[in-house]
């Protein structure tokens, strides 16, 4: 029991000196009215390691035990800038004081952004070229009596197969262009809609808006008279009769 109770004692002896062969740093954390920054980051080294610790809610910290020797502190906190210290000296049983540490708001730089308009456009949303013809130019056409028939008279870039359900546009394949009326497509042109009730004819036969789909060819686009125009347009033929 004699030999139990000398050991023991040996060994806190040795833990009391290993310890007081120790040292600390001691410091607190403030901001930039002075006020303490609870929670702050406080990151150092310890042999290799990287280790760390925070401040309690009046801003100090204390780091120990460390072995004498020399540390770098770092110290950061959200919204302000990083402050490290370098080369902090520690000695066996002594606390090594920082002065207060102010921290600083982190830096804001506004970066200004120049905006360009283009004077041109990459992309025209509305298409490239395109023929239109009104009701009014369609009538002093000489034949007008079916879509195909203007088509063949606006140019003849323009193919109108023999049933005129497909249209070739400078010798694009079959399915590659397009027939739409007020807004929806239509297989046969022929079958849709008679010449003289169309009121705007439009034929894109390059850059197709994307609204009509993904066609190589062309798309023609029609407009059929409103129903007052067409009222007007009678009307105005029953005038005539009258006066013949």
């Amino acid at each position: 029991m004699k030999n139990l109770a000398f050991i023991i004692g040996i060994v806190v002896i040795l833990a009391n000196v290993a310890f007081t062969q120790n040292g600390a740093i001691k410091g607190k954390v403030l901001d930039e009215l002075k006020e303490a920054i609870p929670g702050a980051n406080i990151t150092f080294y310890v042999n290799g390691d990287k280790k760390g610790t925070v401040t309690d809610e009046n801003g100090n910290f204390t780091i120990k035990p460390l072995q004498p020797g020399s540390y770098d502190l770092e110290i950061s906190f959200m919204g302000y800038d990083k402050k490290t210290y370098n080369g902090i000296q520690v000695s066996a049983e002594k606390f090594t004081f920082l002065n207060e540490i102010k921290m600083n708001p982190a830096s804001i730089t506004t970066k200004v952004i120049e905006i360009i308009e283009f004077q041109d456009k990459i992309i025209d949303p509305e298409g490239g070229p395109l023929t239109t013809l009104r009701s009014k130019e369609l009538e002093k056409m000489a034949d007008t009596r079916d879509v195909s028939s203007i088509l063949r008279a606006v140019s003849t870039d323009f193919k109108v197969s023999s049933d005129g359900s497909e249209i070739y546009f400078r010798g694009s394949r079959n399915g590659a262009s397009a027939f739409y009326i007020d807004g929806l497509r239509v297989e046969n042109m022929n079958d849709a809609i008679p010449g003289n009730a169309i009121g705007i004819f439009n034929v894109y036969s390059g850059g197709i808006p994307a609204k009509y789909g993904d066609f190589t060819g062309g798309v023609v686009v029609i407009e059929s008279k409103s129903y007052f125009e067409q009222i007007s347009e009678w009307q105005h033929r029953m005038r005539k009769i009258g006066k013949e």
